[in-house]
């Protein structure tokens, strides 16, 4: 389990990303990216794709993306586009699933293990799968996860920082349960959290960029 401090931190670092993703209409371009598309023609039953950042006790869902999301980056919705019903909202950690992604490390956790979190970082993304939310032991009593809900189906990978930490978690759901997903499925999640990671950190390191300009031009007008 991490130290408060350290979950103090991973709020603190988290801060400067959110700005980057944040939209309540489209999703961000990572989100229509080649390499979800090849995971929507091998995964077609796929109903929703999301993108989320923390803090120390919310949910941050700051892109969304669904089966008829243009793969056009920033393009209008169309009227059989299907309504984004996540993005921009958040939800208590301890309500979602998310947050177990975020903390986990093994790429495979068994349903009757009790949340093996550790502060040690693996090299290699873990990808968490979940069969049937409403009946896995870990998750069927959480509010977001009973039958009728938004999720059956569960995919996910966390989004981990240079520093090696782990600031958000990209998932796909569906709301039929069960999928045969193998490895090229998994590697293109971890893919994908890299492709977003990256973005992220371009945007932060553009903004302190901007920053530092400005800060330059007003010493030398000053």
């Amino acid at each position: 389990m991490r130290s408060p401090g350290t979950m103090t931190f991973c709020a603190v670092r988290v801060a400067p990303f959110t700005k980057s993703l944040m939209s309540t209409s489209r999703p961000p371009p990572m989100l229509s990216s080649p390499a979800l598309l090849n995971w929507r023609v091998a995964r077609p039953r796929l109903n929703v794709s999301l993108i989320s950042l923390f803090d120390t006790t919310q949910q941050y869902i700051v892109a969304e993306a669904t089966p008829t999301t243009s793969l056009v980056p920033n393009s209008c919705r169309n009227s059989g586009d299907e309504a984004l019903r996540l993005c921009g909202t958040c939800i208590p950690r301890a309500d979602g699933v998310c947050g177990y992604t975020l903390r986990s490390k093994e790429c495979e956790i068994s349903p009757d293990v009790e949340e093996p979190i550790e502060e040690a970082v693996s090299e290699e993304l873990p990808v968490i799968l979940v069969q049937d939310l409403a009946t896995d032991s870990r998750f069927h009593s959480r509010p977001y996860c009973s039958p009728g809900n938004f999720g059956r189906f569960y995919a996910a990978v966390p989004i981990r920082s240079p520093r090696g930490i782990n600031i958000g978690v990209l998932c796909v759901t569906n709301t039929v349960p069960g999928a045969n997903c193998d490895e090229t499925h998994s590697n293109i999640l971890r893919g994908l959290s890299k492709t977003i990671m990256g973005h992220l950190e371009n945007s932060r390191l553009k903004n302190v960029q901007k920053r530092n300009m400005r800060m330059n031009l007003s010493l030398q007008t000053s």
